[in-house]
């Protein structure tokens, strides 16, 4: 039954890790969110291979609106698999304290307010 997802998710967080492919790294988190969507809590196994990359692409990507759009993911993931990202929130804060006096202010906001009540 996850055979699919997984082979999928795999071959996205290669992508993903990929820094010479960073111009799909929008796409890919795109996709990989259309998944987690579709699968709901079943997605929870794929946090430890998927989160880490996205917060370090957060955190290196020289996009501005690439960096907008990875926040916004993982705001709504938290709305996804609500409190198994607890392992992920010492790191998702670390990020969110590095671009607190960013122009990414008002994305920031909105995932602590989606963590405070996605992980209470």
């Amino acid at each position: 039954e996850d055979f699919y997802p997984t082979v999928a998710v795999q071959a996205l967080t290669r992508i993903l890790k990929d820094p010479s492919l960073a111009v799909h790294h929008g796409m890919v988190m795109q996709a990989i969110m259309f998944i987690f969507n579709a699968l709901g809590l079943r997605c929870v196994p794929f946090l430890k291979r998927i989160v880490p990359h996205i917060l370090h692409t957060v955190r290196t990507c020289g996009q501005q609106s690439l960096r907008e759009a990875l926040l916004q993911q993982v705001a709504s993931l938290s709305g996804i698999v609500r409190d198994h990202l607890r392992p992920y929130v010492p790191a998702i804060f670390e990020v969110v304290e590095e671009f607190w006096t960013t122009r990414h202010l008002a994305t920031v906001l909105v995932l602590v307010e989606k963590m405070a009540t996605g992980v209470p």
